[in-house]
């Protein structure tokens, strides 16, 4: 990004805010030009990375202030580390600020959509007589506590490694998920 204003427009407004007087000259060839010339370098330059900092403030575009972001979400921790990608540390804290925390199929499949994943949330229960049917599967009572998840496709840089561990770090305790086509 640049500066909104130029090193030419900002010396042209110190100059113009000068008092009147023989002791304020603006000739071309005068100190005080030439002080103008150089504090608007300097102006100009604040005003270019301040611009930057403004546009790269947000989690999803950060880059000065993309540790400040994973401190505030605890990052790094045991799902990703500051060694990781530009672009997956940008998504996990993303994710962190965006997961709303409930427990249902629609709140992992947004979970892994922060991260760039499109899954499907497979619930799994025990085989009950007159409630299931010959050929579905006989799965026990354990079962009543897991869940699987399937990886339809990626668009991010996100590491599938990642996905499994934010994931499980927001089920409940009981809960076990599976990769059935992982």
């Amino acid at each position: 990004m640049s500066a909104r204003y130029s090193a030419n427009a900002y010396s042209a407004a110190y100059l113009a805010l000068l008092p009147q007087g023989l002791i304020w000259p603006r000739d071309p060839d005068s100190a005080q030009r030439d002080f103008a010339v150089a504090v608007a370098k300097s102006f100009a330059r604040s005003d270019a990375n301040a611009s930057d900092l403004l546009a790269t403030a947000f989690p999803g575009r950060a880059l000065d202030l993309l540790p400040e972001w994973e401190a505030t979400v605890g990052l790094p921790d045991e799902c990703g580390s500051a060694s990781g990608t530009l672009a997956d540390r940008r998504a996990q804290v993303v994710s962190r600020l965006q997961a709303g925390g409930g427990q249902s199929r629609a709140d992992y499949i947004n979970l892994a959509a922060t991260l760039g994943f499109e899954v499907e949330v497979r619930a799994y229960a025990p085989f009950r007589v007159g409630e299931n049917c010959a050929g579905q599967p006989l799965y026990g009572e354990a079962w009543a506590f897991a869940m699987g998840i399937v990886v339809l496709s990626s668009s991010g840089d996100t590491s599938l490694a990642t996905l499994k561990c934010q994931l499980g770090r927001a089920k409940p305790a009981e809960i076990v998920i599976t990769y059935p086509d992982a």
